[in-house]
Formats: C-alpha cells, structure tokens, sequence
C-alpha cells in the first residue's frame, strides 16, 4: 500500500465540505468518498440569502438617499428631452411676457356667452395651483349648497358631499338651482366635451405669481426649475383667457389675497352671491356664509390634498427666495391689456407699454 499517496488524498478530503472520508485504496489506486453535510449546506445558503437581502436593502437606501436630492420619480416621469430642454443653473421671474395670443381652439367655449341662466348653470373655476381653488370651491359650496367638481381623478370633496361623481351626467343635468361647478388649473385642461354645451360661466381666481409659480415648484430638482416657463405656458394663458372671456357678464375676477386682508374677507363671498345672483343665493344664506366664514375657510383649506404650509404668511415663498427688498424682486413686464385687467395690483408687475 502506498502510503504517502492513501495521506494525502484524507487531507484533501477533510478540508472539503465532507466531516467524514472513506478511504480504499491499493499501491495503483485510491477511492474517496465524501458524506455532505446538510446542516453546513443549509448554513451557507442562509447566508448567501442575508447577503442578497443585505445588497437590495443597501441599493434601495442608495436610491431614496439620491432621490431626496435628484428627484428620481420626476425624471423619469418628464423624460430626457424636458430636463435637456429645461436645465438652467439659475431661474427668476424676470422677463418681458409681451405677447398676447388668445387660445383659438377654445374660442367655441370662450365666445358669446350670454344668457345668464346658462352661464351660472355651468361655471369654469380657473385658477393656477396654489391660489386657493379649494377655499373659492368651499365658498361656492357655502353659498349655493351645492358640491363642485374637481378633476376626475379627485374624488374627495371640499365642503358638500357629491350625489355623483359622474361629471358627465352633472353636467347634463345642471341649472341654476345645481350648477355644475368645475375647476381648471389651465384652459387646456377644459375637457373637449365641454365644447357640446352651449355657454359657460367662468371664475378666475389669481394670486401673486411671484408666491403661488414659486410655491408650485418648490420640490422640483433645483437644476430642473424654470420659473419663466412656467409664467409664460401656465400662468399667464389663463390671464389672457379670462381678458378675452366673453360675455363680460359672464366672467367674474376673484384675488386670493382679499380672502385674508382684515376688511376684505368676506369680499370673495359678496362677490360670488353678486355672480350668482339674489334670486339664487338669499340673503339669509350669504349672512349665514359671512357669520361662518372662517369654518367655511378651514373646511376648504382642510380638503387641501396638499397641505399647505404656508396659509399664515400671503408671501411666505417670495420672502423665502426672493427677500423683502422690492428693489431685488424679479420685474415681470405683461401685456398692457391683460396688466390693465388682472395685474395691476401686484408690485413688481408692470405694462410692457
């Protein structure tokens, strides 16, 4: 028997997975046999498992971590060509928006609205996001004891619960006594079977842009806002819009602001009970609206499915980013005929003209 050769194969077999080696063996040949452990098997593939949970966990830390920072939900969501097209080192609202171009495809719906019992039976509430839809909603509610509508993926409600969430079967039944009330952020949202109803009211409501543009965008990737885009293509339409809004009758302009000023916050509701008319909001239910104005205020900024933080402060966002030194504010300049109609309150708004 060779020795040394029958040795040497039972160490090579012992520092294997095997605990136990059988050895037969001759000058010529040997035979080793290894017995597998199960409890060492299963041992392994426990922590080959801890290993990939631990590199999934440690990617998914990597991937919120960066997305806190990068935003990654909304890059994908816009694309490569939108961030190529929109990537700027540094954003203001500054700039020169002269131009004035009316929305021909929705002159059908904008033009010859006239009779009144049409245009207060289907009301447009157009507003951009974060100048207080659902507080115009609450108070229309208040005022008409009737739900309104939001988008149609927006179910919740505001101060009235809805009979229906079916917004084409409210709009075909609305009249004067329920009007079917729908808010818009921009006049390309007008759903196209609008257009197969005669006459429409519209609601603008407007808010400094320099706080509800900079508030909108405020969790954007920093190197992905464009605060002069977003005046020009989804602020400033709806302004031209309302201008070229008629019948005039048939349009009324609402200021966020006025809903906090100490002497104007019932003035929104007065207005709104005027649009509406006295047959249609008595003057018992407009002094019962007044009387409990600030739970009208609160139901409607609590319906909020993005809370505001900032509902104590008109201006905090322009403080925040922009200081309270007038002489650093951006200086937009508009259209004589739309800063004639909607801008003229605001400071750092000024006529092209």
């Amino acid at each position: 028997v060779n020795f040394k050769l029958i040795m040497k194969n039972y160490h090579r077999c012992r520092t294997s997975d095997a605990r136990s080696v059988h050895v037969v063996g001759s000058a010529t040949s040997t035979l080793a046999t290894p017995v597998i452990d199960k409890k060492r098997v299963k041992s392994r593939s426990l922590c080959d498992s801890r290993i990939c949970g631990g590199i999934v966990i440690f990617f998914l830390l990597i991937y919120i971590t960066i997305s806190q920072f990068l935003n990654i939900p909304y890059w994908v969501q816009h694309g490569y060509a939108w961030h190529r097209d929109h990537f700027k080192f540094y954003t203001s609202l500054n700039g020169e928006y002269c131009g004035y171009k009316p929305i021909e495809k929705l002159k059908q719906i904008s033009h010859n609205n006239t009779e009144f019992a049409a245009t207060r039976s289907r009301v447009l509430l157009l507003s951009y996001p974060r100048s207080g839809n659902h507080l115009t909603r609450a108070m229309i509610e208040c005022l008409l004891d009737t739900a309104t509508f939001g988008y149609e993926k927006e179910q919740h409600y505001v101060y009235i619960p809805r009979e229906t969430d079916d917004q084409r079967i409210a709009l075909q039944k609305a009249s004067v006594a329920h009007p079917f009330v729908r808010k818009i952020h921009k006049p390309g949202h007008i759903p196209a079977e609008f257009a197969e109803f005669d006459q429409f009211g519209l609601i603008y409501l407007i808010r400094d842009p320099m706080e509800c543009v900079i508030s909108e965008n405020r969790y954007l990737p920093y190197f992905w806002v464009d605060y002069e885009w977003q005046f020009q293509n989804d602020f400033l339409p709806s302004a031209i819009f309302y201008d070229e809004w008629s019948d005039d009758s048939s349009k009324l302009l609402l200021y966020y602001e006025d809903y906090f000023g100490e002497d104007t916050k019932a003035l929104n509701l007065r207005k709104l009970a005027d649009f509406f008319g006295e047959e249609r909001v008595s003057k018992e239910r407009m002094r019962f609206c007044q009387a409990h104005v600030d739970d009208v205020m609160s139901a409607g900024l609590g319906s909020l499915q993005r809370e505001s933080t900032a509902t104590d402060h008109l201006h905090y966002y322009r403080h925040k980013y922009l200081g309270d030194d007038q002489k650093k504010w951006p200086q937009i300049q508009v259209n004589k005929k739309v800063y004639d109609s909607v801008f003229n309150r605001y400071d750092g708004i000024v006529s092209c003209d």
